[in-house]
């Protein structure tokens, strides 16, 4: 049985072979990425209040797939993250990251996947404004998602960008709160 679902639609999500994928596994044990699976482009511990996890990406969803097998992850609570855009900000180093979050709302019906990328890719100068953001990951997911994987230089950055007005604008845009979890980073280890 393949770890990837494989997409009922070919609108938004992971799709096999895709370019940058990440995976969120959740309530395991820290992840030792001392021997990196190939194909591993990024580890991060994340802690929650009730859980400890892993933020791993990928190079593509054959490695994802490969990496996740050999780490021992196989039957673990996995959530699939397509990341077809980024934005880095290259003045803040990559070694200290140590706030993530991810964001995800439900993408229009009417929106293609080519029409998500070209929108995401517009709003990277958006994104290069924001204090305290150290990288961004554009996301689909195979549940029709659209959202971002970010990384911040510390926990009071992220909660100066998701006040009241961004927590409104999300819901007068797409109808619905978005789904916001929070991650402290714990001892991150990038290869």
């Amino acid at each position: 049985m393949p770890l990837l679902r494989l997409l009922p639609f070919a609108l938004v999500g992971c799709a096999s072979g895709a370019a940058r994928v990440g995976t969120l596994v959740l309530n395991v044990d820290p992840v030792s990425t001392v021997d990196a699976p190939d194909g591993l482009l990024e580890s991060t511990t994340l802690r929650t209040e009730t859980s400890e996890g892993a933020l791993l990406v990928w190079q593509d969803t054959d490695a994802a797939e490969a990496g996740l097998a050999a780490l021992g992850l196989i039957n673990a609570d996995v959530t699939w993250l397509d990341l077809p855009v980024e934005m880095v900000d290259p003045s803040e180093p990559a070694a200290d990251v140590p706030y993530v979050t991810l964001v995800r709302v439900p993408a229009p019906w009417y929106a293609t996947r080519g029409m998500v990328i070209g929108r995401m890719q517009k709003a990277i100068p958006e994104y290069e404004a924001v204090e305290g953001l150290i990288h961004k990951d554009f996301v689909l997911t195979d549940d029709r998602e659209l959202g971002g994987l970010y990384r911040w230089v510390n926990r009071e950055a992220a909660d100066a960008f998701y006040d009241e007005a961004w927590h409104a604008d999300i819901e007068d845009r797409y109808g619905v709160p978005a789904d916001l979890l929070r991650f402290e980073a714990v001892d991150p280890d990038w290869p």
